[in-house]
């Protein structure tokens, strides 16, 4: 009987935080929820025109039953052939060009310095998580992200060259 009290306690234990990521009024994944597009931005160090940062645009829509806080219809899509990876393809080096990041959930942890958010994505028996930082203000959110699952979450906002990272500041599109 030991043994089913304390599964039943890893069942509240596991249960219990994830209900606190629910977007409470004022927080900041409350405020998060919107449309945003982009007025500044970087790329691997490279600064963005002004046409390829208007095309940036990041929609977050609230879930409040989703253990994230966040619906997975999240997206962040960004012009073409303004963010790209090298792959290997047989036995040549390829550019391949990307532009949305479509279905994700969105977790954010508005206590880390600087505040952390997350964005996963259930893809089959894998998963994609990509990982930032973002700083909001009013209407003003600056993220720095990388896009690729290998990269390391930033530590700051800056994208310097070969680093990965996408740095963006947006204004909630009203």
């Amino acid at each position: 009987m030991s043994w089913l009290r304390s599964g039943v306690g890893i069942v509240v234990f596991l249960v219990g935080p994830l209900s606190c990521h629910c977007a409470e009024p004022g927080s900041d994944r409350a405020k998060l929820v919107g449309q945003w597009r982009a007025t500044d931005g970087v790329w691997n160090g490279t600064p963005l025109t002004r046409q390829q940062a208007a095309g940036c645009r990041l929609t977050i829509a609230a879930q409040p039953d989703n253990p994230f806080g966040f619906s997975p219809t999240s997206s962040l899509v960004v012009p073409d052939k303004v963010v790209s990876t090298q792959i290997w393809n047989k036995d040549k080096l390829e550019t391949r060009y990307l532009t949305r990041w479509e279905g994700f959930a969105l977790a954010v942890s508005p206590s880390d310095s600087p505040k952390r958010l997350t964005l996963y994505k259930q893809n089959g028996l894998k998963g994609i998580t990509l990982v930032g930082i973002y700083a909001l203000e009013g209407d003003t959110l600056r993220i720095c992200l990388s896009v690729e699952p290998i990269v390391n979450r930033p530590s700051e906002f800056k994208a310097p060259a070969r680093s990965r990272l996408l740095l963006l500041t947006l204004k909630r599109i009203k």
